[in-house]
């Protein structure tokens, strides 16, 4: 994944910050969201043991090394910054003086320039604050995808841990990141097999491209059935108000003016399957360029040139001779009408209704799963301080952008209501793709290290 190489003795460094992370990052957090100690008690303690053991020159550190030390030191930033803005109002329109008084190395140099140049020897183009990258994709174990025993995608970890580095000793953190990982990697494997059929290389009238839409299909049936048990968990041990979840979303706030916190909008496979399907919703250009700063620079450049490509639905309703998507009235007659002329169709109907599907269970994780402040006030009798930036979280994105882009997965022409016996009866429609309730287990398609 990286260039090997380096002449610091990365791996003794990485050890050591990494244990003091998984076991007294998350102690600290505790007594401090707790009262029971004060975020200065935290600084201090990174200041005197941990942050002078970095090396003042990076240049002898390996790029693989520098990756795995931005997961761990992104955690401890947004642990020190989330305290001092919570207990210090002011320092909201201030970010990056919450994180002023981090120093690093011997010469007790600036954390967030600490933490930029460690970003560029990474040569993974991360952002010079956590990402979603660092904090999940990089955090959790490899996870890897597999179709009737054949491997489809794999999202590497950068450690050989089976841990999970978080904020607080809450199990649900390490739970949220698990689910999220492993939506990302489900969600590759169902991009890579709809990409050949967007670039016009498969036909999507074919027998190939009707193969792989059947599967990508029961494959978003894996992510959904993964938002949905993780969902129906933490709501059935949710206590105190609070759930882990919220835990986690507290710490997604600013470290410097106008940047971008992670969240799980910032999961690159997700808005790379609105693209590729050509889901279109009133501002989508805006807020997907919102997230671009967020994201790695590979991801940039991908999202960036599928802007200005034809979609699925575009190759789709040229083959069927449909028009363009634009255009096309959004009604069940119509669908009917289609399906019934172009039995292949009905394969990508099915696409297309998983993914709204997928979408709603989104939202309704995001809904459930994020405190209402009222009940948090009733049952605890304290005030739900916030300072994530426009409701964003770890969850996602601000809520009515969410909304508005699961409606326009809902309304998309291909993803209207139609009968289940219709669709039985329509030939050429593959058998696995139309069973509502599959999968019956994620694990055997998906693993994790």
């Amino acid at each position: 994944m990286w260039p090997s190489g380096g002449r610091i003795d990365g791996d003794r460094l990485i050890r050591f910050v990494n244990d003091w992370t998984l076991i007294r990052l998350r102690e600290l957090n505790d007594s401090v969201l707790s009262g029971r100690s004060k975020p200065e008690e935290l600084i201090r303690e990174l200041n005197e043991r941990v942050l002078p053991r970095l090396p003042d020159d990076l240049r002898g550190l390996a790029p693989d090394r520098a990756a795995r030390l931005l997961v761990p030191l992104g955690l401890l930033g947004a642990s020190v910054a989330k305290h001092m803005q919570e207990r210090h109002a002011y320092l909201r329109a201030q970010p990056a003086r919450s994180l002023s008084a981090l120093v690093t190395g011997k010469s007790r140099g600036n954390f967030l320039r600490y933490f930029r140049e460690l970003a560029e020897i990474s040569a993974t183009g991360h952002p010079s604050r956590d990402a979603f990258a660092s904090l999940v994709r990089w955090n959790v174990p490899t996870v890897r995808v597999q179709w009737a025993g054949q491997p489809l995608a794999v999202v590497e970890g950068v450690f050989s841990d089976s841990s999970v580095r978080t904020y607080t000793s809450g199990a649900g953190e390490a739970a949220l990141l698990i689910v999220l990982k492993k939506c990302e990697a489900v969600e590759l494997a169902v991009n890579e097999l709809l990409e050949p059929i967007c670039a016009g290389d498969l036909s999507p009238s074919g027998e190939e491209g009707r193969e792989r839409a059947a599967v990508a299909t029961a494959l978003l049936g894996v992510v959904r059935q993964l938002l949905a048990e993780f969902t129906e968990d933490l709501v059935r041990g949710r206590s105190g108000g609070t759930s882990p979840t919220d835990a986690v979303a507290r710490f997604s706030v600013h470290w410097r003016l106008g940047d971008v916190p992670p969240s799980s909008a910032r999961n690159v496979e997700y808005v790379r399957r609105d693209l590729l399907l050509g889901i279109g919703a009133p501002g989508f250009r805006d807020h997907l360029f919102r997230l671009l700063p967020g994201l790695l620079r590979t991801e940039q450049a991908t999202l960036s040139e599928l802007v200005s490509r034809p979609s699925l639905s575009d190759q789709i309703l040229r083959v069927a001779g449909l028009g363009h998507a634009s255009s096309v009235p959004r009604s069940a007659g119509w669908l009917h009408k289609s399906v019934a002329k172009q039995a292949w169709l009905a394969d990508y109907h099915l696409l297309f209704r998983m993914n709204a599907e997928v979408s709603a269970a989104h939202l309704a994780m995001t809904r459930k799963l994020l405190p209402d402040r009222d009940r948090v006030v009733e049952e605890t009798g304290k005030q739900l301080e916030r300072v994530t930036p426009n409701g964003e979280c770890c969850v996602d994105t601000d809520e009515t952008v969410l909304s508005r882009l699961s409606l326009a997965r809902e309304q998309h022409p291909l993803a209207g209501s139609l009968r289940a016996s219709f669709l039985s009866a329509v030939s050429g429609t593959h058998a696995h793709a139309e069973r509502p309730g599959f999968p019956a287990d994620t694990e055997e398609f998906v693993r994790m290290r």
